[in-house]
């Protein structure tokens, strides 16, 4: 034994064979053998609590307000969920951006209308104007531009709330949700699931809506759905063809 450590190639080949073993506590490995669902609760317990306090020592040394309640939502997302284009980098970021935004401006132009100062403490109709233009808002924006991260709306109503009443805020903020996404792309490549660096090649899909009249989908399926023919379905009162038929809605 002592004479393959002195071996260079032996000692090399032990080195891989070690890593190897340890590559078998990677998440695609352990859910080929072991319950999905358990293995998928155990990782997000163990990444969103490494996340958790890696933010809250980082937010402890600086001071800075690094931890908000939207983000817990948004930590349980890209566990969660990674291939869904709800979770990358780029919808998260933006998205919470957008939000932050929508809120921080809603909440400053009804405080300049009403000639008041708004608390989170005391509900008034400043503030129940301020967060329906920002919730309001930010769904309008995140569905138009294609940015849908629903936590970000949680973000939208605590700045219309007030509790990002300042510019800097908003930096933080996204400061948080940047060392956030870092967090989980390191994770979710020590574990070998992909989570992309920035955006994913699929766009998000739209909801499916039923209707009396059968299933509006707006989903991209690489073809561009001819509403005019929809259109004249509803106003005739006549079924909308299901989406696996040869005519395209």
């Amino acid at each position: 034994m002592e004479k393959s450590y002195r071996n260079p190639s032996k000692l090399f080949e032990r080195i891989i064979w070690t890593l190897s073993k340890i590559s078998r506590l990677q998440f695609w490995y352990l859910a080929t053998c072991l319950d999905t669902r358990l293995i998928s609760a155990c990782f997000i317990l163990l990444a969103t609590l490494i996340s958790m306090i890696i933010m809250g020592s980082a937010a402890y040394l600086t001071t800075w307000p690094l931890v908000f309640p939207s983000l817990g939502p948004t930590a349980f997302l890209i566990f969660y969920a990674p291939a869904s284009p709800m979770s990358s980098p780029r919808n998260t970021i933006l998205g919470h951006m957008l939000g932050a935004i929508t809120g921080w401006g809603a909440f400053h132009i009804v405080q300049a209308y009403t000639g008041g100062t708004m608390t989170s403490q005391t509900i008034s109709w400043a503030l129940i104007i301020s967060t329906a233009i920002a919730l309001g808002l930010s769904g309008f924006f995140m569905t138009l531009t294609g940015i849908i991260h629903p936590p970000a709306a949680s973000t939208a109503l605590l700045a219309a709330m007030g509790v990002l009443d300042r510019f800097e805020g908003i930096v933080i903020l996204e400061l948080a949700v940047i060392m956030l996404t870092l967090e989980a792309w390191i994770f979710h490549r020590i574990s070998g699931v992909h989570y992309p660096l920035w955006g994913h090649d699929c766009k998000v899909k739209g909801p499916e809506i039923s209707t009396k009249l059968g299933k509006l989908t707006f989903m991209d399926t690489g073809r561009q759905p001819d509403m005019a023919d929809i259109a004249a379905c509803l106003a005739s009162r006549q079924r909308i063809p299901p989406r696996d038929s040869n005519k395209t809605i």
